[in-house]
């Protein structure tokens, strides 16, 4: 692995002095500050930056599978994107900063930079399968763009994935966002909580003994109960009334702050078998679980200053067409 792979590159915004951080390595966006200064995002203390493993915080990108859940056999939880290096790539408007070599735009509007993972050539670990497998899972690739978009109290990540293989793709996509809570209110539910996943969506409790599906109320939004760990997907009714594929949903993240979390799923409308599904939502946290104490890149007592809203697909009927795109995009709005 290059040292430049682990090498950040801050994003700046010049006109207001909003500004992002991200890592070739996985396409880690591990900060971004307002231009009121103000961190949205959360990496732990014990985060490894040396390529070893996964960045622990920040924004990590989760494809082609959510845990182990499509039973890939070679890849590891949570797939291959979070753990190989991404090529950052021109994109329109883009100089080249005189300070990195590295191109990216910086307008009146925004900043921002474009990364690209080609499987066949970038990815080197966690792949579908090995190379003397001749299983249909060799006839997998695609091409995953990333762009990321800093304004002065807005961070937009825009994930599009491209088949470029022979045959259809089964896929998964989500941003494991780990937003920062302030004055570590995690636990305090008068200061933490996320409202705006109640009637459109059913809910299974992960940490509940036979993982009951509920629909969350608007009365009562979502908090951290001990370890937290809810799925909410859209109920298939649901799908069928709403106009589009938006999710919208506002995150206390203490001392009387917000996040506001906004995602949309889109494909390619040219090809006449393209579907996408409405992006799904994890709320989580570990609070002082034995999960959390066997995480040897996460101190067990930062449960209180993190939460996860982590906004994609993680349904298994996912299907990419040959030749088909489809995009997940988040905003982080601070409020």
């Amino acid at each position: 692995m290059s040292s430049d792979s682990l090498t950040p590159i801050i994003i700046t915004h010049s006109k207001s002095s909003a500004r992002a951080v991200v890592y070739p390595f996985g396409a880690s966006v591990t900060s971004y500050q307002t231009s009121t200064g103000r961190e949205l995002l959360f990496v732990s203390s014990a985060a490894k930056l040396d390529g070893s493993k996964a960045i622990r915080g920040g924004i990590p990108v989760v494809f082609p599978q959510f845990g182990t859940s499509l039973g890939f056999p070679q890849m590891p939880s949570h797939g291959f994107a979070r753990i190989n290096t991404w090529k950052v790539i021109p994109t329109v408007n883009a100089d080249v900063n005189a300070d990195t070599q590295i191109p990216y735009y910086d307008n009146e509007h925004s900043a921002g930079i474009t990364l690209q993972l080609t499987y066949n050539q970038d990815v080197k670990n966690g792949r579908w399968a090995s190379p003397d497998d001749t299983t249909s899972q060799n006839c997998y690739d695609c091409v995953c763009t990333y762009h990321i978009d800093v304004k002065p109290q807005q961070l937009t990540t825009t994930l599009t994935i491209t088949n470029t293989g022979q045959t259809d793709l089964p896929y998964q996509a989500l941003f494991h966002t780990y937003l920062r809570i302030q004055k570590d209110q995690a636990d305090d539910p008068k200061q933490c909580f996320v409202k705006g996943l109640d009637g459109n969506y059913q809910c299974q409790n992960n940490m509940v003994e036979g993982k009951p599906i509920y629909t969350q109320t608007h009365e009562h939004p979502v908090i951290v109960e001990g370890e937290t760990e809810k799925v909410f997907t859209p109920i298939p009714q649901k799908q069928e009334e709403q106009t589009n594929n938006e999710l919208d949903v506002t995150v206390a993240t203490g001392d009387g702050t917000f996040v506001r979390v906004l995602t949309a799923t889109t494909t390619d409308t040219t090809k006449n078998d393209s579907s996408v599904s409405p992006a799904s939502c994890v709320v989580w946290n570990p609070h002082l679980s034995d999960k959390a104490k066997q995480m040897t890149d996460f101190d067990e007592n930062e449960y209180t200053k993190m939460l996860c809203v982590e906004p994609g697909w993680i349904g298994t009927n996912q299907i990419l067409a040959k030749g088909q795109s489809c995009a997940l995009t988040q905003i982080l709005k601070a409020e």
